[in-house]
């Protein structure tokens, strides 16, 4: 099963997040925009596993010690880069880098490799050609410092990820309280 660790955002920040996406998909953008129940920072992409490596997963974030922090969604971008778009997404921000220093300690005890530079975000589309791009670049600097909400991050969940015809369905397997 595909499986990725995230932390949820909350359901104001959904909405806000949501009037946002609702706005470039009439931009005429080729992209598969994100539901609202989506929403959320991807903490670490972990791939396929087996039944037996998520109990492994499991037992070992299990003992995950991490301090709560508080989270802005604010601004946008792009991956990998402005001249080659194909992820549009909303910044997730720390005062601290709190949410690298999540991402390094769940890496830590997975025994991944940390991303050396950790971008929090929300992934609002998923870009499929070039229609609409330059619309769509000039709605993202349209978003330069404009925030979305603030919240409290409380939990690193385990999700899995079902693709199907309609997109990916996800589905939490475990929550993993911070202190």
């Amino acid at each position: 099963m595909r499986c990725f660790l995230a932390v949820e955002i909350p359901e104001e920040v959904k909405s806000s997040l949501n009037a946002v996406i609702s706005d470039a998909n009439k931009l005429g953008v080729a992209a598969s925009f994100c539901r609202p129940e989506q929403l959320h920072i991807t903490l670490l992409f972990l791939g396929e596993k087996s039944y037996a490596q998520v109990k492994e997963i499991q037992s070992r974030l299990s003992a995950l010690d991490f301090p709560k922090f508080p989270v802005s969604i604010q601004g946008a971008g792009f991956f990998p880069n402005d001249d080659y778009v194909r992820v549009f997404w909303a910044g997730a921000e720390c005062k601290n880098n709190e949410l690298q220093s999540l991402h390094n300690a769940a890496c830590a005890l997975l025994g991944e490799k940390p991303e050396r530079v950790f971008t929090g975000h929300v992934t609002l589309a998923r870009i499929k050609g070039v229609q609409g791009l330059p619309e769509l670049k000039r709605f993202k600097d349209s978003l330069a410092g404009r925030k979305f909400g603030e919240f409290t991050a409380g939990a690193v969940v385990l999700k899995k990820s079902t693709l199907g015809p309609q997109g990916a369905a996800y589905e939490d397997l475990n929550t993993f309280p911070l202190k």
